[in-house]
């Protein structure tokens, strides 16, 4: 036999016994729930935090001691925070993998797209912020508003998600492995 024939043939028994291994190998495994508990409820809370806390720049910055320039900076500063932040808590949450109890891999998938609509809606809405007028206060408080309505609303496809999540079976077994964890404290009291 040739070297190159061998060659051949070593790699085709390569790529044979790696198919075969990789027909054999389990899935994936599923995350302990406490433990995707812990990551789902702190990156949960670092994201209600910057909400909390941009809500409170938002509402002085459209006050009548600062400029629409200002006000515009700020607006856009806070959407840019949390963009980021949403952004970070889906990583974390698909970087968790599905949480080991029933239809885990369904609750996953059920939170990450609604998180991911509320990516979508932030998008649209520092879209619009990056347009505010800053010539005049009354016309940018004007435009302004619609803005910050939708930023109330911006947490609806979460929610939603979480609403759809409560009637999956198998989300009542990550809720009481979650009410165990320290991370979840703010959620279950």
């Amino acid at each position: 036999m040739t070297c190159s024939l061998r060659r051949r043939v070593a790699v085709c028994a390569l790529g044979a016994a790696m198919l075969i291994a990789a027909s054999v190998l389990p899935a994936a495994a599923a995350t302990d729930p406490t433990k995707w508990g812990k990551t789902f409820c702190s990156s949960l809370e670092k994201w209600a935090k910057t909400f909390d806390e941009g809500a409170t720049d938002l509402q002085s910055s459209v006050g009548s001691d600062t400029t629409p320039a200002q006000a515009k900076a700020v607006i856009v500063a806070f959407l840019g925070d949390a963009t980021d932040t949403t952004s970070a808590f889906g990583d974390a949450v698909r970087a968790a993998g599905a949480p080991k109890v029933k239809n885990g891999a369904e609750i996953q998938s059920v939170i990450v797209e609604g998180i991911a609509g509320v990516e979508a809606l932030l998008g649209s809405i520092t879209t619009q912020a990056g347009q505010l007028p800053t010539t005049d206060a009354t016309t940018f408080r004007t435009a302004a508003q619609p803005i910050l309505t939708q930023l109330d609303g911006a947490s609806a496809p979460f929610e939603d998600a979480m609403d759809e999540v409560g009637s999956i079976k198998g989300s009542k077994q990550l809720q009481k492995a979650m009410k165990k964890t320290k991370a979840c404290k703010f959620l279950t009291g």
